[in-house]
């Protein structure tokens, strides 16, 4: 059997995996779907100094102090920016890498560097009018809109609940992914074909990934 680690992406927190951890378990897996710092129930550690160093040493410090091996990293939107930073240390306790609906950078590039200018400046508007700057708070046309666009109102409610404010640090530190783009680990990008958040098969296929198509929103650990 295998241990699956689950990353959440932008304004989530470990609470989004609870149905997929369940089912997982019930195979036999052992899952661990932490949250990084500053969101979920660690919001009380969200800081300006919150960046993508912060969330890559999360991922790696998880794998190596529960000396997990055969692991099966996900990174979900914007979580794939850290998995694959992380996977550069952990690389040999990993059997694979699966990117949900994520960004998948080029070396030396940021988040904010890739991203739309209409993401870019919705997220930072958001800081702004939040009297703060450094994160951006949750949403409810974003939550409803693009995360949870094909969930019942239901869980839209509960995705907008449980959000946090989102640093914007991440999005904006450089990724040094050299060493990455070396590494021998089977890679898979898994498009949701309801979403705007994904790449296109072309696009993953040339970054050396393994594409699959799924019908759902973007946020399909809920849906």
């Amino acid at each position: 059997m295998s241990a699956y680690v689950l990353i959440h992406g932008a304004w989530h927190g470990g609470w989004c995996w609870k149905r997929v951890a369940k089912i997982l378990r019930a195979a036999g897996h052992e899952v661990f779907a932490p949250s990084l710092t500053g969101s979920g129930e660690r919001k009380h550690l969200l800081s300006p100094s919150v960046g993508m160093d912060t969330y890559v040493a999360d991922i790696v410090n998880l794998i190596e102090y529960e000396e997990l091996d055969d692991v099966v990293l996900v990174g979900h939107s914007a979580a794939g920016a850290a998995v694959s930073k992380a996977a550069e240390t952990v690389h040999d306790r990993l059997k694979a890498l699966v990117y949900l609906d994520s960004v998948v950078l080029p070396s030396g590039k940021s988040m904010f560097d890739v991203f739309p200018e209409q993401w870019i400046d919705q997220m930072r508007g958001a800081a702004e009018k939040d009297g703060d700057n450094n994160a951006a708070p949750p949403e409810k046309p974003m939550m409803y809109g693009f995360f949870a666009s094909d969930c019942i109102d239901e869980d839209k409610a509960w995705v907008l609940r449980m959000a946090t404010a989102q640093p914007l640090k991440p999005y904006e530190d450089k990724v040094d992914l050299d060493k990455f783009y070396g590494l021998d680990i089977s890679k898979t990008y898994i498009n949701c074909k309801q979403s705007q958040g994904g790449l296109p098969g072309k696009v993953a296929e040339k970054l050396g990934l393994r594409y699959v198509e799924m019908d759902s929103g973007h946020d399909p650990m809920v849906s």
